[in-house]
């Protein structure tokens, strides 16, 4: 999550009626609340794998790149060898 959020802007502060049906949304929105520090627990651990994800392929392509390089200078290393 990219917003901070804290508990003075939900909407769970205000009273609740009794009618659960008519404000389910608030009661959610109270739940959503009190679960918050695991939600962005959660997100900061989906971060950080989406950024290792990342980082490990754009390696896997920097060392083949490098190999290929790599080859190209022994080929023709070992070509000059061979003409001497």
């Amino acid at each position: 999550m990219s917003e901070t959020f804290f508990h003075d802007e939900f909407a769970c502060s205000l009273e609740i009626p009794n009618d659960m049906s008519a404000n389910s949304i608030l009661i959610e929105n109270c739940r959503y609340r009190d679960n918050l520090d695991t939600v962005q627990q959660h997100e900061g651990g989906y971060q950080d794998t989406k950024q290792l994800y990342v980082r490990g392929w754009a390696q896997v392509i920097n060392l083949f790149i490098g190999c290929v390089a790599m080859g190209i200078f022994i080929y023709r290393e070992n070509r000059k060898m061979i003409k001497i």
